[in-house]
C-alpha cells in the first residue's frame, strides 16, 4: 500500500515538473517550416519507409521458415476457418 502511495506522489511531482518545462518551451518560437528543409527530410523519410519495409518482409519470412501462417490465427492456436458457422 505504502509503494502505491509513493508512487503516486513521484508520478504527481513529475507531472508538474513536465508542465513547468513545457511552460518553459513555449516562451520560445518554433522555427518555419521551409521547403529546402522538406528536401532534406525526405530522403530521411524514405530510407526509413524502406527499412520499415525490409523489417516487416523479414519478419514474414522468418515465420514462414518456422511453420507459421500469414493469417490470423485465435488464442486458442488453431487456424481460423471460412466455413465454420458461428454458434
Amino acid at each position: 500500500m505504502a509503494t502505491i502511495v509513493v508512487s503516486a506522489l513521484v508520478a504527481h511531482t513529475a507531472l508538474h515538473w513536465t508542465y513547468d518545462r513545457v511552460g518553459a518551451l513555449r516562451q520560445f518560437p518554433w522555427p518555419a517550416l521551409t521547403a529546402a528543409d522538406v528536401a532534406t527530410g525526405l530522403p530521411w523519410l524514405v530510407a526509413l519507409l524502406a527499412l520499415a519495409a525490409l523489417a516487416w518482409r523479414t519478419m514474414l519470412l522468418v515465420r514462414r521458415s518456422r511453420g507459421g501462417s500469414e493469417k490470423a490465427r485465435p488464442a486458442g492456436g488453431y487456424p481460423i476457418s471460412a466455413n465454420r458457422t458461428s454458434v
